[in-house]
């Protein structure tokens, strides 16, 4: 009878050690400690974030008793501008930060990217695991995650989209290369000639020498320079996105040619990212064509030349303090988010 009220103390999963004390104790134990013999590591300790269980109950095999969570790694689950996918992929690194603990910096790394779009805030659900050894940061709670981007990945990116840029391109930008020796200095699509003394079908102009049409307009030369700087350097010419007006088919900035008088030009932009200015992040696109470095482009009151071109084919100062510039220049964009 000892011997097997032994082993059924042992099928209960009771060690010897525990067996041996109760032998030699004597009494009646009315509560006994049970070891769970786990082969995963990963689930041989944890933080219980619920309990089931109660004293005095009676458990059947397969009943669950206790929920572990192990929170020493951590999923954040960030949401993603449509805009911003394209400079994504998993891998790249994640800085975190929380408002509980100021100054401090997590590392993560994106692990997923989900493949829907939420239909209502028009962002993608992109997944971060976190390293949290010390139990730090817990679930549910809000961070800012700023997401970065390696200067390969953007040149990437921006070597992928050239190719589309050519074709969006307008035409008489696209003929800087031809052997046409007479542009329309209004740059109309149609205008282009081989002969002298021609006009132009679109506006009627007369068409210019190629050169002269070229030195009016420096910006038909800036395409190669600009992807160039892509390629080629570890910063993208970029402007701020409000400089840009969309027409759903072309994107259009007004550059300052002089005090009081702005240029309308078209030019080709690749995927937005976040640029910190003055401390404050800002929302630039790279210009793939179209702009050279250190020019001036309106960043506010756009619309209004915009409406003023379309009505007189001019644009002017006449708008007077409602009109802000900014500069064209070099940046590396990264995305950054709260979530």
């Amino acid at each position: 009878l000892v011997e097997a009220a032994r082993q059924r103390l042992r099928r209960w999963n009771l060690t010897p050690e525990q067996v041996r004390e109760i032998e030699e104790s004597g009494e009646i134990q009315e509560t006994v400690t049970l070891y769970y013999e786990s082969h995963d590591q990963a689930s041989e300790g944890g933080v219980v974030t619920e309990r089931r269980a109660v004293d005095g109950q009676a458990v059947a095999e397969g009943d669950q008793l206790f929920t572990i969570a192990d929170f020493t790694h951590l999923w954040m689950e960030a949401d993603v501008f449509e805009y911003e996918l394209p400079w994504l992929e998993e891998g790249l690194h994640v800085e975190i930060r929380s408002a509980s603990f100021p100054g401090r910096v997590f590392g993560g790394t994106i692990s997923f990217i989900f493949p829907s779009l939420n239909p209502e805030t028009r962002t993608a659900r992109v997944r971060v695991d976190i390293a949290n050894p010390d139990l730090e940061l817990r679930p549910e709670m809000y961070v800012d995650a700023r997401i970065h981007v390696p200067i390969g990945r953007v040149q990437d990116v921006l070597a992928r989209m050239s190719e589309d840029a050519r074709a969006r391109v307008p035409a008489a930008m696209g003929r800087q290369i031809s052997d046409d020796l007479y542009l329309c200095p209004m740059l109309c699509s149609s205008g282009h000639s081989d002969s002298p003394g021609e006009r132009c079908p679109d506006c009627g102009m007369n068409l210019l020498p190629r050169d002269e049409v070229l030195a009016q307009h420096p910006e038909l030369i800036s395409q190669a320079s600009a992807e160039a700087q892509v390629s080629a350097g570890e910063r993208v010419l970029s402007i701020p996105d409000l400089a840009v007006l969309r027409t759903g088919e072309r994107e259009i900035v007004f550059v300052q040619t002089a005090p009081g008088t702005y240029e309308r030009r078209e030019i080709v932009t690749g995927p937005a990212g976040q640029v910190e200015v003055d401390g404050v992040n800002e929302r630039w696109v790279p210009v793939l064509a179209g702009l050279r470095l250190g020019e001036e482009v309106v960043t506010r009151g756009n619309f209004m030349l915009d409406s003023q071109t379309t009505l007189t084919g001019g644009a002017s100062a006449a708008y007077g303090s409602a009109l802000e510039t900014g500069t064209a220049q070099t940046t590396s964009p990264a995305a950054g988010h709260r979530h």
